[in-house]
């Protein structure tokens, strides 16, 4: 008996999910079934009205097919000279610190410190002076490639809009 009633309390605790679970999905569809009747009416009261046009400004004749319209631009030589300052600067900088250890090593060495501290610290400052002349050399070359590229680019369009009207 005792067996008979814990398999009706089964069936009808699964009977109570089912209905509930029944009762989610029925409130999901009339969630949608409201999301659907709300676009419709949007697309009924859009359906009358006209779309502003948007107007395209012409194509400016000094383009070339593929050219795009740059903003304000420096030109290629004043930029350059720009950049050229600019990393000069910073490079002053790498190089100032590399004076300063040059001068703390003159100080330290009148002071007797060991030879062997002072050499390596020679060492160092010879290293940093190196590397940023070498960096900066680097630096200017492709600086200066890349003038000259870009000064070729702007000669071969212009010739090329000349010879082609």
């Amino acid at each position: 008996m005792r067996g008979g009633l814990d398999r009706l309390a089964a069936a009808q605790a699964a009977q109570t999910a089912s209905l509930k679970a029944q009762g989610a999905a029925a409130a999901e569809q009339d969630r949608l079934t409201a999301a659907l009747i709300a676009v419709r009416k949007r697309e009924k009261r859009l359906a009358g009205k006209s779309v502003p046009s948007v107007e395209v400004p012409a194509p400016r004749p000094d383009l070339v097919v593929g050219d795009k319209p740059e903003k304000y631009e420096l030109p290629v030589v004043i930029r350059f000279a720009v950049q050229v300052i600019t990393g000069t600067l910073a490079f002053g900088l790498v190089a100032g610190a590399a004076l300063l250890l040059s001068q703390f090593v003159d100080f330290i060495e009148t002071r007797h410190v060991s030879p062997y501290v002072v050499t390596g610290l020679r060492g160092v400052e010879l290293l940093i002076f190196g590397a940023d002349m070498l960096v900066m050399t680097i630096f200017v070359v492709v600086e200066a490639l890349d003038l000259s590229r870009s000064l070729l680019v702007k000669a071969w369009k212009t010739m090329f809009r000349r010879s082609t009207g």
